[in-house]
């Protein structure tokens, strides 16, 4: 059986959660302080959804380190990731976001621009 050119080529535009490391603390930093008011809080929730990732040693970083628009290409970066790891990330983004288990309009439509934009789909979000 011969193997697809595409194939390959995909395989090699795919990577692993290690791979993003950075970019990923910097997108759950940012959604932590969305989220959190309280720079502990907004540590604790940093840490809740990077144990979904499964990445060691990660940190919030500060509050003026955050903001994807002035690097917006980090969410370019991410979507680079293989399909599982784009999974893993929308999970610890809903992990974050909903850490302090108060649903907004404002966090379901950042969700769903961050799912958008690294290509991965999200069901839709009901509130309540």
């Amino acid at each position: 059986m011969r193997s697809c050119p595409l194939r390959a080529r995909l395989n090699t535009l795919t990577l692993p959660v290690t791979a993003v490391h950075a970019q990923c603390e910097l997108l759950i930093s940012t959604l932590a302080y969305v989220g959190q008011r309280d720079e502990q809080a907004a540590g604790a929730t940093c840490g809740q959804a990077m144990a979904v990732l499964a990445i060691e040693g990660a940190q919030i970083l500060t509050r003026t380190d955050c903001g994807l628009a002035e690097r917006g290409g980090v969410l370019g970066e991410l979507d680079q990731a293989a399909p599982q790891v784009k999974r893993k990330i929308v999970e610890a983004a809903v992990a974050c976001t909903a850490a302090d288990r108060q649903a907004t309009t404002a966090k379901a439509e950042l969700l769903r621009a961050v799912s958008a934009s690294i290509s991965c789909p999200m069901p839709p979000i009901l509130l309540g």
